[in-house]
């Protein structure tokens, strides 16, 4: 597993920790929204859209949020049991300005 990985990983556990009134999904059919806030760098020809795969993104970021039986430690960080259930997905990737700071935004609905 890449460092990168495991550094969001870790990253992403840390906030999960910090959330209070975490909705849990099981056994329902779900939609995802996710957007990632980059950091502009301050040399930049790129005026949009940052770099990085939109793929890669999403997968850390699912991966992440997916209960994970066999660890333990990650059994409290978790939004949904399987992604077999996630029927729609939406990635988007934006600089980050003075009104969302680098991060992600990951929202789940459940499709009715």
């Amino acid at each position: 597993m890449p460092q990168w990985y495991q550094r969001l990983r870790a990253e992403i556990r840390e906030q999960m920790s910090k959330q209070r009134g975490v909705i849990r999904y099981r056994n329902v059919w779900l939609m995802v929204c996710i957007t990632v806030y980059l950091p502009r760098p301050k040399d930049t020809k790129f005026k949009f859209p940052p770099r990085g795969d939109v793929d890669n993104f999403a997968k850390a970021l699912l991966d992440s949020v997916q209960r994970d039986k066999r660890d333990s430690a990650a059994m409290r960080y978790w939004l949904y049991e399987d992604d077999k259930w996630i029927q729609s997905l939406y990635v988007a990737k934006r600089w980050a300005d003075a009104n969302n700071e680098p991060g992600y935004v990951i929202e789940v609905e459940e499709m009715k």
